[in-house]
């Protein structure tokens, strides 16, 4: 079991999923405890996803962004979820220790 899940509707941007997902793990403490679930539109042709261990995609019809998260933590398997717009950034060292 990993320790965070951080989840994560997104829609047509790889640029910013990529960010988050490179930020997030460049500057935790234990990158390998850190799990992403994104939850993706089918018809989201656009969508890009870094190679990276502990990354599951969910794909679904296109929904509200809070209906979306909640289908996607359903996939989490972490002791703690993390909700996330895939606009964030994170620029904290060792933030899953804090």
């Amino acid at each position: 079991m990993k320790e965070i899940s951080i989840i994560c509707p997104t829609r047509n941007r790889p640029e910013n999923v990529s960010n988050l997902i490179n930020s997030a793990l460049d500057l935790a403490a234990r990158p390998d405890e850190i799990e992403f679930v994104f939850y993706v539109d089918s018809d989201d042709l656009l969508s890009r996803f870094p190679d990276v261990k502990n990354l599951k995609i969910v794909r679904g019809k296109r929904l509200y962004t809070s209906i979306a998260s909640n289908i996607a933590y359903s996939q989490a398997e972490s002791e703690i979820a993390m909700y996330a717009g895939d606009d964030l950034v994170f620029r904290t060292s060792e933030w899953d220790r804090l």
